[in-house]
């Protein structure tokens, strides 16, 4: 997926994850360029949210190395963020207040705050306090954090939940530009259809190990990301 050099996000080298006598994946040898989307997929419990921990610094392998200018063994926003299901809210703040604690965290400008607002699709509850946000628009304003941060590499792990169509079509949009701005975004769902709708290439976890596949090589080969991940 890349050449030698600053473009390359991540390189994992023979990488191997194990929890005692279960292996998780080994013998992965992928190179993950700067500027693309990518969905990572496969079936329950197959490991991706530990591969998203891995290359964050979060999680050691038990074989391998990762490098590249996402990765430091010391996770720091500089290189990526990780954001898992969990809420990264204070309920009782205003979704303008959060956003701004998010700006106040990540190091990011005010106009860079405003135009994430509304890129997300936020403004109509803005003035709302955070616990009374249906499930979408809490998916929604759980974006702007890794969004306004200075990575180079955002790694993101089941964001999709409670998002209709107009809330996908704006995500799609906001991830393709920071791709093409030379962000890498990684997102690991379970919901295939929209993944598909966004994803330059795919990460398919699948006997034990990780192999980048084009969505053109899929369709072909298999069909669809449901047929590739059941076959």
């Amino acid at each position: 997926m890349s050449k030698n050099g600053d473009d390359v996000a991540f390189r994992c080298e023979n990488l191997a994850l194990s929890f005692g006598s279960t292996v998780v994946w080994k013998d992965v040898n992928v190179t993950i360029s700067l500027g693309c989307v990518i969905g990572l997929i496969g079936l329950n419990g197959s490991g991706k949210t530990s591969f998203l921990r891995t290359l964050s610094g979060l999680l050691a392998p038990t074989g391998g190395m990762v490098t590249g200018v996402g990765y430091a063994a010391k996770p720091s926003i500089h290189h990526c963020v990780l954001l898992e299901e969990t809420n990264l809210f204070y309920p009782q703040l205003t979704c303008q207040e959060m956003v701004e604690f998010y700006a106040g965290v990540a190091g990011a400008r005010s106009a860079q705050m405003e135009s994430l607002v509304q890129e997300l699709g936020l403004l109509p509850v803005i003035h709302h306090r955070v616990q009374a946000l249906s499930q979408g628009y809490r998916t929604r304003l759980a974006l702007a954090f890794p969004l306004m941060s200075p990575a180079r590499v955002l790694l993101l792990d089941e964001i999709f939940n409670g998002l209709d169509v107009v809330a996908i079509e704006l995500i799609k949009n906001v991830f393709q530009r920071e791709a093409m701005n030379g962000r890498t975004i990684i997102v690991s769902s379970h919901q295939l259809e929209v993944l598909d709708k966004m994803a330059d290439t795919f990460l398919v976890i699948h006997n034990q190990t990780i192999d980048a596949i084009a969505p053109t090589d899929i369709r072909g080969k298999y069909g669809s990301l449901q047929a590739l991940l059941t076959q």
